[in-house]
């Protein structure tokens, strides 16, 4: 089961296994399945010190601005990713996946397991759905081409995807969040990686940035310092504050549909789009004026999730 694999990665002994999986996996699946473990154990009230992952919850102040928004933030000083092959489409990504072993032959695929370090918070979930049930009918009109492009594309259920107001509002945060982290403490956007977990049914969202690579920009230690409260706090509120202006206004705030597939409303390379290594969406269901607003007066007039800070 996919409970088992990921059991077995997260407290495995230090040997590396040599015996191969023979069972049929379908990878999407496990992979929707163990995204959903990722979160309920990044969301634990502990600190955790296993081989592959180990974390520190950081305590945020009662005073802090933030603590309205943000339920939980955790350092992660360690965290194990590992990357297999399986295969590869061309042009059209919605045509049967060529396999990586083009001749048949073999039981296993190419992989790496690398280790690196991030930081973990997580949305407090009444004040979310608070925000959805008062703006559900501004919301519902401000998406509603992208929810149709969404239903008509194939990336459909991606990795836990969704063309719902919470995944597009935890989406273009961490965005713009890892733009500001490149900024503020000199990243490169292409060394950093996302996870958005958006599980509305058991009121769980959190968002995971993180770097995974072999090279030292992975594992100095820098990026899991930055999720100490002062430092944390600062780079999140000035990301908040960036992302309701961009130097396309207006016309990015007020574009009905761009991106692959017409995926997105106001995002653009100036403001909310990351190299194609650090977001596996492919850079769509991004729209700023979930986080702070749109000031016109129409009927596509929300209140932003984070209005309240700036």
């Amino acid at each position: 089961t996919a409970k088992a694999t990921f059991d077995e990665d997260l407290y495995g002994g230090e040997e590396e296994s040599t015996s191969r999986i023979t069972e049929e996996y379908n990878l999407e699946s496990l992979q929707l399945e163990i995204i959903g473990q990722e979160f309920h154990l990044l969301a634990k009230s502990a600190d955790m010190d296993k081989q592959n992952l180990r974390t520190t919850i950081v305590d945020i102040r009662q005073d802090s601005i933030i603590k309205p928004y943000i339920k939980k933030l955790v350092r992660i000083e360690r965290v194990a990713e590992v990357r297999a092959f399986t295969g590869f489409s061309r042009i059209d990504s919605s045509k049967t996946e060529i396999q990586a072993d083009l001749d048949g032959g073999l039981d296993w695929v190419p992989g790496v397991k690398v280790f690196g370090e991030g930081i973990f918070f997580q949305i407090d979930p009444e004040k979310l759905e608070l925000w959805k049930q008062e703006n559900a009918l501004e919301l519902s009109n401000r998406l509603k081409a992208v929810r149709f492009a969404y239903n008509h594309h194939p990336l459909g259920e991606r990795l836990k995807s969704s063309s719902e107001p919470d995944f597009v509002l935890l989406h273009t945060l961490s965005h713009i969040f890892i733009s500001q982290l490149a900024f503020e403490a000199g990243y490169s956007a292409n060394a950093l990686r996302e996870r958005i977990y958006a599980f509305p049914e058991v009121s769980g969202y959190g968002i995971l940035v993180y770097t995974a690579e072999s090279d030292s920009e992975g594992s100095l230690g820098g990026l899991q310092e930055l999720g100490k409260i002062d430092k944390f706090e600062k780079i999140f509120i000035k990301s908040i504050n960036s992302s309701s202006w961009c130097s396309n206004d207006p016309v990015c705030r007020e574009s009905e549909g761009v991106g692959v597939q017409a995926l997105n409303r106001a995002a653009c390379h100036a403001c909310s789009l990351l190299p194609e290594t650090t977001c596996v969406y492919n850079n769509t269901l991004l729209d700023r004026v979930l986080l702070t607003g749109n000031a016109n007066d129409n009927k596509e007039r929300v209140k932003g999730f984070f209005s309240d800070l700036i």
